[in-house]
């Protein structure tokens, strides 16, 4: 008897949503580009807030890959980014040694070369806080580039040995056809958290 396949549903969001919070160091350095990967947090018989680790790995290998001579560097919680971070080598060997139910995926990744950023991708966290459509109770993973890398984001997602289990939507979501969202009024780190994430009115 095989394992049973457990499908996961991913959509795409292209762009950068109407006065959306995008952290300023990413800003300034011209990655203006955003194309963000979302998975459903639910999964049948596995239930809510599942984490495809597969999923993160395929986009963690296409941000490492992205640069020749890069600096790839991972930050594992959100209120450290710009502040503590570690080679991707250090943190992925951590990773391993992690038990799989106790393994959540970092904050931030960055992609330097000569000390300036090329690449970042931001893990939104909308899997805690809930959120609007089409991000509400996913996990969220935001990619910032000086270019459109939305067809080489795709390509490596459905070439990975996991595609077989992920429903794919094709239909790209346009972030200017997404309405805004007013902030709601929460405090502390989640605070900060929405202030990146929540566009304002």
């Amino acid at each position: 008897m095989t394992d049973k396949i457990h499908i996961v549903s991913l959509r795409f969001v292209a762009g950068i949503e109407g006065d959306y919070r995008c952290p300023k160091f990413i800003s300034e350095a011209g990655l203006m580009h955003r194309f963000a990967t979302i998975q459903d947090t639910y999964v049948e018989e596995l239930g809510e807030m599942y984490f495809d680790e597969a999923l993160w790995k395929a986009l963690v290998q296409f941000v490492s890959g992205y640069a020749p001579d890069s600096d790839v560097s991972v930050t594992a919680e959100f209120k450290d980014v710009g502040r503590k971070a570690k080679p991707i080598v250090s943190f992925m060997e951590e990773w391993q040694s992690t038990s799989e139910d106790d393994r959540s995926p970092p904050a931030f990744l960055a992609v330097k070369v000569d000390g300036a950023l090329r690449l970042a991708m931001l893990r939104e966290y909308w899997n805690q806080v809930g959120g609007p459509q089409p991000y509400a109770d996913s996990y969220t993973y935001s990619i910032f580039s000086d270019r459109d890398l939305a067809d080489e984001i795709m390509s490596t997602i459905r070439i990975a040995p996991d595609a077989s289990r992920w429903e794919i939507d094709a239909n790209v979501i346009r972030a200017e056809d997404l309405p805004v969202v007013e902030a709601l009024p929460v405090e502390g780190l989640l605070a900060r958290i929405w202030s990146f994430l929540i566009p304002r009115k």
